[in-house]
């Protein structure tokens, strides 16, 4: 086996590699002819592991796994896993309507970058975090975030010029709150007192 051929390439690549910087002596099999030798002992064992994209090895002793031995671990964008994974959604149903004070002041379990927000109620309902008024009896609005968003709070309020009109019994707000980037939608009137 040390005679094969397909070795030795391997053999004097690791050798290289292992070989100190700034050394006047010159590298023992990383010529075309020369024979295989035996690599001197080095830390590791020769071979891909904890090897950084340099071709130095790293020193993460034997059977220590990377991440104890503190190895860097890249994170890869969710769009690019795969299987893909898809983005992580938290649905608000039924919040009850006012027409003055907050609806809901509550947490996301992840940082929100865009909302779904059906407003079956016939008050402008502000959504704090983007600053939007949406409008009653509308539904669909999809309004991005300019700052990802961890807590969801909506409030019973018109915009300026507008005057909020008294609640009707029954009215309610359904939110979806989406981890990735959506683009803006806006909503769809739909005929006044009608519940899904």
């Amino acid at each position: 086996m040390n005679g094969d051929p397909r070795f030795r390439m391997f053999r004097d690549r690791d050798q290289r590699n292992n070989a100190t910087p700034h050394t006047d002596q010159p590298i023992q099999g990383a010529g075309e002819t020369a024979g295989v030798t035996e690599a001197p002992p080095g830390p590791m064992p020769f071979g891909a592991r904890g090897r950084d994209p340099s071709g130095f090895p790293e020193a993460i002793p034997v059977g220590v796994p990377p991440a104890v031995a503190g190895a860097h671990r890249i994170e890869v964008p969710k769009n690019l896993r795969w299987p893909a994974r898809p983005p992580l959604i938290q649905h608000f149903p039924s919040i009850l309507a006012a027409a003055a004070g907050e609806l809901i002041n509550e947490g996301i379990s992840f940082p929100a970058h865009s909302v779904r927000v059906d407003n079956w109620s016939n008050v402008f309902v502000l959504l704090d975090a983007a600053d939007f008024y949406v409008l009653p009896w509308s539904v669909g609005w999809v309004i991005p975030m300019p700052r990802a968003s961890t807590q969801l709070k909506l409030v019973g309020r018109a915009p300026s010029g507008f005057t909020q009109p008294a609640l009707t019994a029954g009215g309610f707000v359904v939110v979806d709150c989406y981890e990735d980037d959506r683009p803006f939608s806006p909503g769809t009137s739909i005929p006044t007192g009608v519940h899904p």
